[in-house]
């Protein structure tokens, strides 16, 4: 076999396999795409030195899929840059994340603001993570204020366990500006991506929030 017919197999076959690890398992979306990425190039690099499979449409419809996935590649791994609220999500929930890979994390969560309010119950289920952005929070357990939360900390990082009840009252200040996520998004995230588990196990680990399972 010639090598530009090697090429150009290898690069099929790349297609092929990176298709099937992306519909039928937990691959990685970023790793996908420079898999195909790499399936366009061999196979562009393949075409360009006479590699044939007949019939024609083929090789027009590999030429053509080839330019796409490069295309679709080059927009995918442009810079992305966080807005500074972003990046404190990002920093304090997945830290080891790269900015694309957070903001795919980010986009299934949402951004309130409230004033006074019990954002935890003690005792009782508390079914999301939230992240302190603005503003001030304080900790009261049994009627007694235990502590304060900063800007960045994580609240409800056990909330990932199922069945988990808040073991303190969290309340709100004045004009407090956080980010929450569903627990049951979250727990789909984690159980879906390793990269995403492993960073949020790294978040946590960095946290200093108290109490624990608040």
């Amino acid at each position: 076999m010639e090598f530009n017919h090697f090429v150009g197999y290898t690069g099929i076959i790349t297609y092929i396999a990176a298709y099937g690890l992306a519909k039928y398992t937990s691959y990685d979306a970023a790793k996908y795409t420079a898999a195909r990425f790499a399936a366009a190039a061999l196979t562009l690099y393949s075409l360009a030195f006479e590699f044939t499979i007949t019939p024609l449409p083929l090789q027009i419809a590999l030429a053509t899929l080839s330019v796409t996935c490069l295309l679709i590649g080059m927009i995918y791994n442009r810079p992305i840059r966080l807005s500074p609220m972003e990046k404190t999500v990002a920093q304090s929930l997945f830290p080891t994340l790269s900015n694309r890979r957070a903001l795919e994390v980010i986009n299934s969560g949402v951004w309130q603001t409230d004033s006074d309010r019990l954002l935890a119950h003690e005792g009782q289920p508390f079914d999301h993570i939230a992240i302190l952005l603005t503003g001030s929070a304080e900790v009261i357990k049994s009627g007694t204020r235990i502590s304060k939360i900063r800007a960045g900390q994580i609240i409800g990082r056990n909330a990932t366990q199922k069945h988990k009840t808040a073991t303190a009252n969290i309340r709100l200040g004045d004009a407090a500006h956080y980010f929450t996520i569903p627990a049951k998004t979250l727990r789909t995230l984690l159980d879906q991506n390793a990269d995403i588990a492993a960073a949020f196990k790294q978040g946590v680990l960095n946290s200093t929030l108290t109490p624990r399972n608040a």
